[in-house]
Parts: C-alpha cells; sequence; structure tokens
C-alpha cells in the first residue's frame, strides 16, 4: 500500500463491468474513490455520480 498522502480517485464508468471490478478492488485496499458514470444506475456504488464526460460544465461541477 501507498503510504503517502491518501488521494481520491477518479474512476470513469465505474458501473461499467472494468469500472465495477476497479471499484472493488479500491475498496479492498482502501483507497478514497468517486465514479463517473453516464447511467444512472449504480448498484452498490456510493460515491456514483451522473454524468456526461463531455460535457465540461457538468464534470466541473463535480470535480470542483
Amino acid at each position: 500500500m501507498i503510504k503517502s498522502k491518501q488521494k481520491k480517485i477518479l474512476v470513469l464508468g465505474g458501473t461499467g463491468t472494468i469500472g465495477k471490478s476497479l471499484i472493488q478492488k479500491l475498496i479492498d485496499n482502501n483507497f478514497s474513490y468517486f465514479s463517473i458514470s453516464k447511467s444512472s444506475s449504480h448498484g452498490n456504488l456510493n460515491n456514483n455520480m451522473q454524468c456526461d464526460i463531455t460535457n465540461f460544465e457538468q464534470v466541473n461541477k463535480i470535480i470542483n
């Protein structure tokens, strides 16, 4: 595990197959994360936000 200052990881497409698997690995290894997905269906993801990443204003509101 990284012993430096903990940073929050942004996962794009967290509701997809790869994103879900990645998020589970992050959770298992005690990493902080948040997820942006186009889909509103987020299952068990507590840190998922619905957003179209091609829309600058939406992304900017989420990350700032």
